[in-house]
């Protein structure tokens, strides 16, 4: 561009979802089915803890692989309490009476780091799966933004 050229190039980038991402490698580990039978036929679902770490594998609307939002930790309010020292039934009682869910998944944060950083171990599992918390079944299914929702679930 000279001083008498008035004319100006404009790239245009493409929208945010079409930018590729970043897609960290899940490894090949054993993935737990959907659902679980018992001997009897009905549904068993599967048993975990709040505070539990969980992979679960999300595809695209291509139906391609997408690890982007992989890693979730299972949680609930008493859990949540208990372990910062808070008394769990109170705050069980505050969720209830705020109109709050009290289990939830949140997403784990990554790291980059000089030094290798070993993370939790945990179950990799299908979205759909069915799962038991303190007594009470839940199907973990997508939520906005690559989110996961605890849905309860009757067996």
């Amino acid at each position: 561009m000279n001083a008498t050229d008035t004319t100006t190039t404009v790239s245009i980038l493409p929208a945010r979802r079409h930018l590729p991402r970043f897609t960290p490698t899940i490894p090949d580990l054993e993935i737990i089915p959907r659902y679980q039978f018992d001997g009897e036929g009905k549904i068993e679902a599967l048993k975990m803890e709040a505070g539990e770490a969980i992979a679960v594998r999300i595809y695209n609307y291509k139906g391609e692989l997408n690890s982007y939002a992989s890693n979730f930790l299972l949680g609930s309010v008493a859990e949540y309490a208990t372990r910062y020292g808070k008394d769990p039934e109170a705050a069980v009682a505050k969720a209830e009476a705020d109109g709050h869910k009290l289990y939830y998944t949140v997403t784990e944060a990554s790291v980059i780091s000089l030094h290798h950083i070993p993370g939790p171990e945990r179950s990799t599992i299908e979205l759909g799966t069915i799962i038991e918390m303190d007594g009470h079944s839940f199907q973990v299914l997508l939520a906005p933004n690559d989110n996961l929702t605890l849905v309860p679930f009757e067996i």
